[in-house]
């Protein structure tokens, strides 16, 4: 039986690490990347600033048992993408469409098509019809000057997956409100406070049959989706500044990009199966997946209910990669990291979907390969039931739709 230096049974890990890693008090390290795709080796911070011992082989179990992103020092050379795009099937549907939706995260996916907000209301565009009108004006509440803003207010669209609710809420600002997709009626107004809610996109997300949304900086509710009512879970409250909330594809969980001072973007998932059986913690007791200094607000996506991405690996600001890092949800470890996605990124069929500066592209996370790419395509909604993508730009409305 082949045996590895880390003691284990083959196969081997691409990964190496260094001597002084792998002990329950290994130091922290550094991610050093070889020059092969994202192939990367951990060491110390010794062996990372000279001569390294010599590295040892081991096991993909010794790999997540070493690397804690939580750990990470920092990053040393720079990996590269994998690029083997071929043609992206699917169909596609491009229609004159005169609607001008409010800002880029003013798209949102209903069952029968598509919604839009724009300044004058809540605009369906159906797949089959002309678009139609459902509400005036979405009046929220005007945003606090501050001198020293650094993200401007902007406005934001989401949608329940059944398309009886929609919300819309103000990123880096402090209002929003539920409505009744079809009559515009109020469920629920939303407000977070204004102690520094410029730093993140509002937070909230919809669940099957409920809602999840700040009310106050370091303060998440949970509220009946039918009724708006919030249920009585009361508890003390973290030191945390909660940010965009992503739940996985079943709403198990719950992903987190919030941060802490000095600041620190620490993401955190949050058990949602536990708190709606009562735990008043869940939502509390944050357990952290990494911690990157100055560096949050950063596309996530579930690729499954056990497995998230994460843009943006890295330490600190200045020290990220453009590109992914996979995690666990309940053990919290690394399931590896790759170069290339750097843009709103969506999860479909096991596969990541990315909104980049050139166009668009399909990236697989079982390889951390780019499989496919279509220029000048820039989606800014996706319809995760279907794997549908849309773009409302020019007077057109552009979709595609997998096969």
């Amino acid at each position: 039986m082949n045996v590895l230096s880390c003691g284990h049974p083959g196969p081997a890990s691409a990964t190496r690490r260094c001597p002084h890693l792998g002990f329950p008090d290994s130091p922290r390290h550094s991610l050093v990347f070889t020059g092969v795709a994202s192939e990367l080796d951990l060491l110390c911070e010794s062996c990372a600033d000279g001569p390294a011992a010599e590295l040892r082989t081991i096991c993909p179990r010794c790999v997540a048992a070493t690397h804690h992103p939580i750990h990470v020092e920092r990053l040393v050379g720079t990996p590269q993408p994998i690029h083997r795009d071929s043609p992206l099937g699917g169909t596609w549907c491009t229609r004159p469409c005169a609607v001008v939706p409010w800002g880029d995260e003013c798209l949102a996916p209903l069952p029968d098509g598509w919604l839009a907000l724009t300044a004058e209301g809540l605009v369906a565009l159906p797949d089959d019809g002309d678009p139609e009108r459902l509400t005036g004006p979405i009046q929220l509440p005007a945003e606090k000057h501050k001198a020293l803003r650094m993200r401007e207010p902007r406005p934001a669209l989401s949608t329940s997956a059944d398309g009886e609710r929609t919300a819309v809420v103000t990123d880096y600002g402090s209002h929003g409100v539920v409505l009744a997709t079809r009559t515009g009626e109020v469920i629920r107004w939303l407000d977070i406070g204004d102690y520094n809610s410029e730093q993140v996109p509002f937070p909230f997300t919809f669940l099957p049959g409920y809602f999840v949304a700040a009310s106050a900086w370091n303060r998440l509710d949970l509220y009946d989706a039918a009724t708006g009512d919030r249920l009585p879970l009361d508890d003390e409250d973290p030191d945390y500044f909660h940010g965009r909330l992503t739940a996985s594809p079943s709403g198990r969980w719950l992903v987190d990009d919030g941060w802490v001072w000095a600041p620190a973007g620490v993401p955190a998932v949050i058990d949602v199966s536990a708190w709606l059986g009562g735990d008043a913690r869940a939502p509390r007791d944050l357990p952290v997946l990494t911690d990157r200094g100055y560096v949050w607000d950063t596309p996530m996506a579930w690729i499954s209910d056990d497995l998230l991405a994460l843009q943006k690996p890295g330490p600190d600001e200045g020290e990220t990669i453009d590109g992914v890092e996979l995690f666990d949800p309940v053990t919290r470890e690394s399931r590896g990291l790759f170069a290339g996605p750097n843009g709103p990124m969506w999860a479909v069929e096991n596969l990541l979907y990315v909104t980049a500066a050139e166009g668009f592209e399909v990236w697989d996370p079982a390889d951390g390969a780019r499989t496919a790419f279509v220029p000048g395509f820039r989606p800014t909604a996706a319809d995760p039931r279907t794997g549908r993508f849309a773009e409302l730009r020019d007077g057109s409305l552009r979709v595609w739709t997998p096969t």
